[in-house]
């Protein structure tokens, strides 16, 4: 089941990023930076959710920010859409957020 939610999680990422600009998430009007951050601190936290070492997270945070990048070159391509080094900034600070606390929660 949680390896579901992680991909049902990562897919949901997938497709909000690439379809064409104008269609919004209802009812949401704040920063976008925000949904950024917190999209890839949680698809991060459910990574862990699934994982059984260290490395194993490791991969799947690499893997999620390559992901990542890979979704703002697309957004290149589409229309009413642009690639942003910011919001891939921004992604990548979810995800080590998340890696952080993550390692820190396994020291305890």
């Amino acid at each position: 089941m949680k390896t579901i939610i992680f991909i049902a999680l990562m897919l949901s990422i997938i497709i909000g990023s690439l379809i064409p600009h104008g269609v919004r998430i209802p009812g949401y009007h704040g920063p976008s930076k925000l949904v950024h951050f917190v999209a890839y601190f949680i698809v991060s936290i459910s990574a862990a959710l699934i994982v059984n070492s260290s490395i194993e997270l490791i991969i799947y945070l690499v893997c999620i920010v390559v992901i990542s990048g890979l979704i703002e070159i697309a957004q290149y391509y589409i229309p009413g859409r642009y690639a942003s080094v910011t919001d891939f900034i921004v992604n990548i600070l979810g995800v080590t957020t998340a890696g952080i606390i993550i390692m820190l929660w396994h020291t305890m």
